[in-house]
């Protein structure tokens, strides 16, 4: 940190790209001290010098959770989508994100990183805040508008962020990343099968709710969630169709709240596919059967045609957004949601 003979030398021809074994001049520099960062860049350093390794002096300042050198470095053009080439796959902002550190998530952002998947990479930065359960950089992601409905990991198991959302039950601050994530515009009916792009996949992934469902272990299943997504339009059935909820209420059918919610919401009933489920006990069963042999009431029916109606919009106006114009008092609203 002698900063007066650093710079005599570099005004005398040393060479601030110096290579050496384990990288150049600014990879074996220490970032703690700012000045001796900046003095280098001034004189030419590059920004972008791969170390032995195979990383950015930008990435490592985000593995060490630098914000002052990472703010320097992409002051003097670091390259702020740069993908490692070596190992494991990473550029500064999936270092960032794995490291919880929303500040220089946020200046990376700031300084032109993609809020959306990197051509080079499997995963969104989006996936992988949600993985992380960080609802901090998901909000700041979707600030810098990352796509709620992108498709990412193709060549293992596509998925969604909101179906990621759904499955990952170890999440503790799943309920409002999903609420985040639902109020800007994510599909609650999005499911990857069946697109032409994913022909190969042989995972065949639920609708977000059926999701949540599956994966949802009974201490700690959050109705909240499940009415959040019926609210923002979930479409619940209980037939052989990616909808149908009625294979996985097996570890959840002690829960008559959720097998009541369910039979109210759910636009479509296969009564013979639900007498042949063996998945379930006599009791839940009978209960399902019933709900789906028994004409529904007038007030529900009403609610579904309403629904379906939205849904059918040419608008394609989010269903809670149009309920909300409806000229209904509140009750009925929250009802119709």
């Amino acid at each position: 940190n002698h900063l007066e003979c650093a710079s005599l030398l570099l005004q005398c021809g040393a060479d601030v790209n110096q290579q050496y074994f384990l990288g150049y001049e600014i990879n074996l520099l220490s970032f703690e001290n700012h000045n001796s960062l900046e003095l280098i860049l001034k004189h030419g350093a590059n920004p972008d010098a791969l170390s032995r390794s195979g990383i950015t002096p930008l990435i490592k300042a985000c593995r060490e959770g630098n914000l002052g050198a990472a703010i320097l470095l992409c002051r003097y053009g670091a390259n702020v989508n740069y993908v490692t080439r070596k190992f494991r796959q990473r550029n500064a902002l999936v270092t960032a994100i794995e490291s919880k550190r929303s500040d220089i998530v946020e200046q990376l952002l700031v300084y032109g990183g993609f809020a959306n998947k990197h051509p080079e990479l499997y995963n969104s930065p989006l996936e992988l805040a949600i993985r992380k359960d960080t609802i901090e950089i998901v909000r700041l992601l979707i600030a810098f508008n990352a796509d709620t409905n992108e498709e990412t990991n193709e060549d293992v198991e596509c998925t969604t962020p909101l179906i990621l959302a759904c499955q990952c039950s170890y999440l503790r601050d799943q309920y409002s990343i999903v609420k985040c994530l639902l109020e800007n515009d994510a599909n609650p009916n999005q499911s990857v099968l069946n697109t032409p792009q994913h022909h190969y996949q042989h995972i065949p992934y639920r609708t977000p709710l059926v999701a949540y469902i599956k994966h949802a272990h009974e201490r700690r299943l959050d109705m909240r969630i499940v009415r959040l997504l019926i609210g923002y339009g979930a479409r619940i059935s209980f037939s052989r169709g990616r909808d149908s909820v009625l294979r996985f209420l097996r570890r959840l059918q002690s829960n008559p709240h959720l097998i009541e919610l369910l039979c109210d919401a759910a636009y479509f009933f296969h009564p013979s596919y639900i007498a042949e489920c063996r998945e379930l006990d006599e009791k839940t069963k009978e209960e399902i059967y019933r709900r789906a042999t028994t004409p529904n009431t007038l007030k529900n029916i009403a609610r579904k045609q309403i629904r379906i109606n939205i849904f059918n919009s040419p608008k394609k106006i989010r269903i809670d957004r149009a309920i909300q114009k409806l000229d209904l008092p509140n009750f009925l609203q929250r009802y119709l949601l």
